[in-house]
């Protein structure tokens, strides 16, 4: 059972003054209140559409708007001395106005950045009702405990409770319902290289898989299934992101041919570094006939003949 209506939550920053604390705020609003509307203009905005019409119409319907400010909120733009918040076409000043306009709109300033309220002269006479609101502040030090404490204060701000009956659950297939050995003898039958949807729409798979088949994530647990076991399963890794990997690789990895190594040729002669033998050309010299070798009898010397006295 819900009793929380959609609460729709507007935020208003300067982009030159406090981006990121707006994008956090953003994220953490979002986290915390999944079932509340979170408006901000670098994501809500559709393509082609009027800035300044689409925002007043966003602001008339949303119940909060959380003001944003900065310690450069004030400041004048570069190169010259007039102020943003005092030109008449400044967008930050039109959401300020449009939100105190507003008689259902609770108007919330937050400050960031360690910023001070500023007093009702420093700001233009449409909007000077904004400095008698009461702020919330917002330090860095201390982020994750003050977006908590605005969360709770939000939720108390939320519009009347509304009885709804919840929807119920649809079956879902989990990594229980797979079954391994249709899958390798499937893979069997299937070329080297496949789609998920060929492997789940299989004969054999959708036999063993009947009750589970009809369901919607039964393609998307097939898919994982063949992420989470594709080492066993003998798949490659696949090129694409994991929540793009319906092309798989190919079936079985092939091993690396093991390269030849060059085969040892006999040298002749002396191994002396840097000598380079002459290559002979010509006729064949025959390699040497094993066997004994013949010993030839050794040849007297003949001494010469020493002369007479």
């Amino acid at each position: 059972m819900s009793t929380t209506a959609e609460q729709r939550i507007f935020i208003s920053y300067r982009r030159s003054d406090c981006q990121s604390q707006a994008n956090g705020l953003n994220d953490g609003l979002r986290h915390r209140l999944p079932e509340a509307r979170v408006f901000m203009d670098i994501d809500s905005i559709p393509i082609g559409a009027d800035f300044e019409e689409h925002i007043r119409g966003e602001i008339e319907q949303c119940h909060v708007a959380l003001i944003l400010i900065g310690d450069n909120w004030l400041d004048a733009r570069p190169g010259s001395n007039l102020r943003r918040i005092d030109e008449a076409n400044d967008f930050v000043r039109l959401e300020v106005e449009s939100a105190l306009a507003a008689k259902h709109l609770r108007v919330i300033p937050v400050l960031v950045e360690g910023a001070t309220m500023p007093t009702p002269d420093e700001l233009p006479d449409s909007i000077q009702r904004l400095a008698r609101l009461n702020a919330f502040e917002m330090s860095d030090q201390r982020w994750s405990t003050d977006i908590e404490r605005l969360t709770q204060q939000l939720r108390q701000l939320s519009g009347p409770a509304t009885t709804t009956a919840a929807p119920e659950a649809e079956p879902t297939m989990s990594f229980s319902d797979v079954d391994d050995a249709a899958i390798r003898y499937a893979m069997t039958t299937l070329p080297e290289t496949f789609k998920t949807k060929d492997l789940s729409e299989h004969p054999a798979v959708l036999a063993t898989h009947t009750e589970v088949s009809q369901l919607r994530n039964y393609h998307t647990i097939i898919g994982r299934y063949l992420m989470q076991h594709r080492r066993s399963l003998g798949l490659d890794d696949p090129g694409k992101p994991v929540d793009q990997r319906a092309p798989c690789g190919p079936r079985a990895v092939r091993p690396r041919p093991t390269p030849r190594l060059p085969s040892r040729r006999r040298r002749r002669g002396p191994r002396t570094p840097g000598l380079l033998l002459p290559r002979r050309r010509g006729r064949r010299i025959p390699r040497r006939r094993r066997g004994r070798r013949r010993l030839m009898p050794l040849r007297p010397r003949r001494r010469a003949a020493r002369p007479g006295p």
